[in-house]
């Protein structure tokens, strides 16, 4: 068969993987082996490629012409419903029991209702979670008196323990949400480390600002790849998951817990937990968290012996033994008669009251918004008008300032009018000066002229008599000579 996947989060094994992400490619690979055709589809903000929108998701999925498809996502089950497929909807999460904590059960009640409704088939991971999504299944019109669900389990692949800290190393591993409180057994475990005066805590996947505990004996890492957390697990003497309890703690299996095993770390937990049902001697289940450490620390052949029965118990949970009650389902998958519970009359009527109270919300919020900007806009009018009388006072001071400038000019123009005239006149009177200084020097200059002329002919005429006198005084001395 040609099955479509849908899931949220990246398969990319080189970036941190989601639950969600992990599910979807242990089933995924579980079908491949078995023969079938598998194609995922995820949103564009988890990896390049995946769909936008409802709309988007909805072609996508007609151009691949499933021959089934798997909502591991429940909620984009809503928008699959009209594809002619068998819809098969992941129910491992518990997301009704998750919303409580971040305030959104109405939403999700809605969700999950509707998208209930648009599956054939449901997928659990434990008895647990059967039995608490029965009586939902049957809120929503599911005919219950055959068993809808399919259990297909959290699956893992084998990893290979080389060896183990000398000194006790505890690992565990969460995002910080809100439904999963580690801190209260954190703490009881570091003050016996420290009584001890020997261990560490490694803990994985919360962001190491928002952890509300400290302590040199705590180390707390930020989300990493699937293969490095499991490169560390199997370093480490024993896994630690043990959350303060609530009911979604109670249903929901982690998909650490099967990392936990596969990488032969016996698990340190508390007995109201769905791992408590299957853990056996492949860990501790108590509420004794002191003596346990002590253990630990004290026996480390039995710390051995229970790891290795860890990954003898992950062989059960193998992706071939995980997808064998979905592989059958498929192959004779049953589509369920379209019905609707009277229920859904009245989840319309609250989702339309949901979503008007969200209308009224946004549109009190912009409401508000929008009287904060006016108080801004007249402020900003109210200073405005300051200024545009701060200014209109300046013009005026200023046209006051213009007209004494102006009369100022007037008289200044007056005055060098008159100047101009004196001085036009005294230009006149000099030019004619100028005209007969003019005048008279070309008189002088001609009269100059002939004076040197004169000069130069006194000049020759001198230079004759000199001449004449010199031949007389010559002739005279040869008279008196002889």
């Amino acid at each position: 068969m040609r099955i479509l996947i849908v899931h949220h989060g990246s398969i990319n094994p080189s970036q941190p993987i989601t639950g969600g992400a992990l599910r979807a490619v242990h089933i995924g690979t579980g079908l491949q082996q078995t023969g079938h055709e598998v194609h995922y589809l995820c949103r564009a903000q988890d990896q390049p490629g995946g769909y936008v929108d409802a709309a988007d998701l909805l072609h996508r999925a007609k151009t691949l012409s499933p021959e089934a498809i798997i909502c591991v996502q429940l909620e984009e089950a809503i928008t699959l419903r009209d594809i002619d497929a068998p819809l098969i909807v992941d129910l491992f999460a518990m997301r009704l029991l998750e919303a409580p904590f971040s305030g959104t059960l109405s939403n999700a009640a809605m969700h999950c209702l509707e998208a209930i409704s648009a599956g054939d088939a449901f997928l659990v991971s434990n008895h647990r979670q059967k039995w608490s999504w029965m009586g939902i299944l049957a809120l929503a019109g599911i005919d219950t008196t055959a068993d809808p669900t399919l259990l297909v389990p959290l699956m893992t692949t084998p990893f290979t323990k080389t060896k183990t800290a000398k000194t006790l190393t505890l690992i565990g591993g969460g995002v910080w949400w809100p439904w999963q409180n580690p801190w209260p057994a954190l703490q009881r475990v570091l003050a016996q480390m420290d009584k001890r005066k020997t261990g560490i805590i490694h803990w994985y996947g919360g962001d190491p600002t928002l952890a509300p505990l400290t302590h040199p004996r705590l180390k707390i890492h930020p989300l990493t790849t699937h293969q490095h957390f499991r490169q560390q697990l199997a370093l480490s003497t024993a896994a630690f998951d043990w959350l303060a309890p609530n009911p979604e703690r109670e249903l929901a299996l982690a998909f650490r817990h099967m990392d936990y095993l596969a990488c032969g770390t016996p698990i340190l937990t508390y007995p109201n937990t769905p791992l408590a049902d299957i853990l056996g001697k492949a860990g501790w289940v108590t509420t004794a968290i002191e003596s346990t450490i002590d253990r630990l620390i004290d026996n480390p052949e039995d710390v051995e012996k229970r790891g290795t029965r860890a990954q003898n118990l992950a062989k059960k949970f193998s992706i071939a033994n995980g997808v064998r009650t979905l592989e059958e389902w498929l192959k004779k998958p049953v589509r369920r008669a379209t019905s609707k519970s009277k229920l859904f009359d009245v989840a319309a009527q609250l989702k339309t009251a949901a979503n008007a109270a969200l209308l009224l919300q946004a549109t009190e919020y912009e409401l508000a918004q929008a009287n904060q900007e006016v108080m801004q806009k007249r402020e900003q009018v109210s200073n405005l008008t300051k200024q545009v009388q701060q200014q209109t006072s300046t013009i005026d001071r200023l046209a006051k300032s213009v007209d004494e400038v102006t009369s100022y000019r007037r008289e200044a123009i007056q005055v060098l009018g008159t100047r101009i005239e004196q001085h036009s006149r005294t230009a006149e009177e000099l030019q004619r000066e100028n005209a007969i200084l003019q005048a008279d020097l070309t008189k002088k200059s001609a009269e100059l002229k002939a004076m040197d002329q004169l000069r130069e002919r006194l000049e020759n005429d001198l230079h004759n008599v000199r001449t004449e006198l010199e031949d007389i005084k010559a002739k005279r001395r040869g008279i008196f000579q002889r």
